[in-house]
């Protein structure tokens, strides 16, 4: 009879204890130390059935823990993304805020407060927003100019953020409007430096230049001739040609 059969017609505890012993090579039960008596296997056993987690005596239903859920996290049906997903941009926020532009130009000005005054004036201005320090001048201000923003603040000199000094300056603003000749008009009587009175230029804008009260350039103008860029660009070549 082979050891399988003899394993098949030995009683279920037997037939185990059969098997255990012929997978360690010998077919003799006797030669083979019982469970129970091999060192250390009780103490094994006991540390195995702690870890061993076991079901709560009264375990919450999974539809009722479900509903405990979505009242306690506004988030349930938004949750937060899984790690190694990319959530895409339209998913989350707009990158660019309503009412910017790819670029907006922050501007130091020594007179916060005057400054403003003289931009709602001239430019027509609206404050959108403005942090004012303690004594009342705007740490930071955000301005719309037409469709556009402009940021303004006082100067943070140990972050090497100044206002213009002198009469150099190093950048330019560039505003259209619907008037530049009321605009450079308006600026002029409130104390800034028109450099260039309005002139219409080959381009087809009528454009004038000045130096406001703060020590910033602005190059005013009105579009007054519709000019397609390759035919701007060849009276620009052609008007250069007579300034050598």
């Amino acid at each position: 009879m082979t050891a399988a059969a003899v394993g098949r017609n030995l009683p279920p505890g037997d037939a185990r204890e059969y098997r255990r012993t012929a997978s360690l090579g010998t077919g003799d039960p006797a030669a083979v130390p019982p469970r129970a008596r091999i060192p250390g296997r009780a103490a094994i056993d006991s540390t195995v059935r702690l870890l061993v987690p076991r079901p709560l005596a009264d375990p919450v239903p999974a539809e009722t823990f479900s509903a405990q859920r979505r009242e306690l996290s506004p988030s349930y049906k938004n949750p937060l993304p899984r790690p190694g997903r990319v959530v895409p941009m339209s998913e989350t926020v707009d990158p660019i805020p309503a009412g910017y532009h790819s670029i907006t130009v922050f501007i130091a000005v020594s007179d916060g407060n005057a400054a403003i005054d003289f931009y709602t004036t001239v430019f027509g201005a609206e404050v959108i927003s403005r942090n004012d320090m303690p004594d009342g001048q705007p740490a930071h201000a955000e301005l719309k100019i037409g469709d556009s923003t402009i940021q303004l603040g006082l100067p943070v000199p140990d972050q090497n953020v100044l206002a213009p000094t002198g009469d150099w300056v190093h950048t330019s603003l560039v505003h259209y409007c619907p008037d530049v000749d009321a605009v450079i008009a308006r600026a002029r009587a409130h104390g800034a430096l028109v450099a260039e009175d309005p002139a219409t230029f080959v381009t087809g804008d009528r454009y004038g230049a000045l130096k406001d009260p703060f020590g910033h350039r602005w190059v005013v103008m009105t579009r007054v001739e519709d000019v397609s860029r390759e035919e701007a660009e060849r009276r620009v070549n052609e008007w250069m040609a007579t300034q050598a």
